[in-house]
């Protein structure tokens, strides 16, 4: 039974951190620092809550939850697009852009959960109905969602490592006015990188509430997103290396959230609240570590300037 537990936690958490983490990688390898990251997640959850708790009453069929998943990622992207404007068209500072991207969301979210017509009697914004679609019976270790976030993470690394496409892409983010040189669409590739960014920032931000709220939404995402930037910059901008992170902050999380069953200690068990601080801790310690190491893109963070080509 506790065994069962754990793994289960470490799939809820490997999905999120995965999802957004991939999501801030896409961005950042074109040169576009995307700290929104936290705000496309509520903006995917609170559009996945709003029309999965309409679309129940309509069609109550599990399976059709897909539907609003597949919305929020759209909704989601084309609130990246506020972020792709600020930081490629005006070029503004993309920290202050994406901070900004995360106050509107956070306070758009908090809102509409609070507003009466919107929500529960308790403040909640419900998706009614759906449940987990587990492949392992009750467990819900083997999920969909964790099968989503294994079929996009590797299409990410395919078309990162395998697709000329994808190796443009890169050179975007490191040496932009050499590939404009060659006739190459900097604008476009930064602008479909943001988009998609926030698209599986959107994905994540439903999984968070479908498997780690139980449909619920209260109008956050916990600030996962920015555990997922510190999770991008522990993997080095490198997909292969960010699903080990991913994986070691999941078991971070999970040991705060399930150390009760973890030991018989009398006093631990008493005192379990405490270890919630854990994950968090741990993540400091991890990042201050490996901070001093990182490599990231080249021109991160440098608009773009075509007239200095």
């Amino acid at each position: 039974m506790a065994s069962n537990l754990i793994l289960e936690s470490l799939s809820i958490y490997f999905v999120i951190f995965s999802l957004a983490s991939l999501a801030g990688i896409i961005s950042e390898r074109s040169g576009v620092i995307n700290v929104g990251i936290d705000g496309m997640m509520v903006v995917g959850a609170l559009t996945y809550a709003i029309v999965g708790s309409k679309l129940y009453k309509v069609e109550s069929s599990n399976i059709m939850q897909i539907v609003p998943i597949i919305v929020a990622s759209i909704v989601a992207g084309l609130f990246a697009l506020l972020h792709a404007f600020a930081s490629i068209k005006l070029k503004a500072d993309q920290i202050v852009s994406g901070t900004a991207i995360n106050l509107f969301a956070q306070g758009l979210a908090m809102f509409l959960t609070t507003s009466r017509g919107w929500t529960e009697s308790n403040g909640t914004l419900i998706t009614a109905g759906y449940s987990i679609i587990s492949f392992s019976g009750a467990n819900n270790v083997f999920t969909i969602y964790l099968l989503i976030s294994f079929l996009v993470t590797g299409i990410s690394g395919i078309y990162f490592s395998f697709t000329r496409t994808g190796n443009r892409h890169i050179a975007v983010g490191e040496n932009p006015n050499a590939v404009s040189a060659v006739g190459i669409n900097v604008y476009k590739y930064r602008y479909l990188a943001v988009i998609v960014s926030g698209m599986i920032a959107g994905i994540s931000g439903a999984c968070f509430v479908i498997i780690k709220n139980n449909g619920n939404f209260f109008g956050t995402v916990n600030g996962f997103g920015f555990i997922a930037l510190a999770i991008m910059i522990v993997g080095q901008w490198k997909i292969r290396f960010t699903v080990i992170a991913s994986f070691i902050f999941s078991l971070f999380f999970t040991i705060g959230e399930r150390i009760f069953y973890l030991t018989n200690d009398q006093w631990i068990k008493d005192n379990s609240n405490i270890f919630n601080i854990l994950p968090f801790l741990l993540s400091l310690i991890t990042m201050v570590t490996i901070s001093k190491y990182s490599k990231p893109p080249k021109s991160i963070g440098q608009p773009y300037d075509e007239s200095k080509r």
